[in-house]
């Protein structure tokens, strides 16, 4: 992916966890990589990115933790075990659970 004039972007996916934060490597001079890197670091939120994913093969849809808890918290037949709240994925119907917040 090139960035800008002089600057190209390796991102690095991990075929064994594609819902993780990917590797990012700039390619350019470093007068020229650092300050699109810092903007990049800058305006990054690392908490939108999903962290759980429904296990259903043929669904296999990503949430964050947060959206995922208030969405099981709410289900009428939310089941709680410990530290765990148990409920349906919202897309496919397959149970799933996530850490109570």
């Amino acid at each position: 992916m090139v960035t800008s004039s002089g600057i190209s972007l390796l991102i690095v996916i991990n075929p064994l966890m594609p819902t993780s934060v990917p590797v990012c490597h700039y390619l350019g001079p470093e007068r020229i990589v650092e300050p699109v890197r810092a903007k990049f670091n800058k305006n990054i939120h690392l908490e939108a990115i999903p962290e759980m994913t429904c296990d259903n093969p043929k669904c296999n849809q990503s949430f964050h933790h947060a959206c995922l808890y208030e969405y099981i918290r709410m289900l009428p037949d939310v089941r709680s075990s410990f530290n765990k709240l148990f409920g349906e994925c919202p897309y496919c119907c397959k149970p799933l659970w996530c850490t109570v917040l």
